[in-house]
C-alpha cells in the first residue's frame, strides 16, 4: 500500500497550478463557484481574473465581502502552492482582509494578485490585492499559512 500511495503522489506546486490552469484539476469547482480564472503564475506569485456576478451580491447590490475574502485566500494560497514540493500541502492559519472600495457585480473584471512575502521554516506570510480595471485596490489582505509536510 505505501508503494501504491507513492506512485499516485501529489505533484509539486507548479505542476498542480499548471493542471488547474489547463482545467485538468479537481479544484475546478471552487474556481467555478467564485467565477475566477487562474490567469498567470510563477514561483511565489499568482494572478486571477475575477468575474463577480449577481450570485455574489449582498443586499446593498455590491459584491459581498466574503467574495473578496475568498478570492484573496485563494490567490494567496495559489501563490504559496507554487513554492511547494511534492506531497506538501498547507493550511491558512489566519486571514486579514481590508475592504477599500466596493466591488460591483456589473460585468466589471477584477484582477487578484497574490504573492509570498516571507517563509520561515513551515510558516509562510502572503499578501494579496484585488484591483479594479483602473488599478485601484478594492480589497487588500494578508495571510499566515503553515506548510504541512508528509510524514515518512
Amino acid at each position: 500500500m505505501p508503494e501504491e500511495k507513492k506512485k499516485r503522489g501529489m505533484p509539486d506546486g507548479m505542476t498542480r497550478l499548471q493542471l488547474m490552469q489547463d482545467k485538468r484539476s479537481n479544484v475546478q469547482s471552487m474556481t467555478d463557484l467564485m467565477d475566477v480564472e487562474l490567469d498567470a503564475f510563477d514561483r511565489g506569485w499568482a494572478r486571477l481574473l475575477c468575474y463577480p456576478g449577481e450570485k455574489h451580491r449582498n443586499p446593498s447590490f455590491n459584491v459581498h465581502g466574503g467574495y473578496g475574502a475568498t478570492v484573496l485566500d485563494g490567490v494567496m494560497g495559489w501563490a504559496l502552492i507554487s513554492t511547494l514540493a511534492e506531497e506538501e500541502v498547507f493550511t491558512t492559519v489566519d486571514l486579514n482582509i481590508k475592504y477599500l472600495r466596493a466591488m460591483k457585480a456589473d460585468g466589471t473584471v477584477y484582477v487578484a494578485h497574490g504573492k509570498v512575502i516571507d517563509t520561515q521554516g513551515r510558516t509562510v506570510i502572503t499578501d494579496g490585492t484585488i484591483v479594479d480595471p483602473d488599478g485601484r485596490i478594492c480589497v487588500y489582505g494578508t495571510a499566515t499559512c503553515r506548510i504541512v509536510r508528509p510524514r515518512n
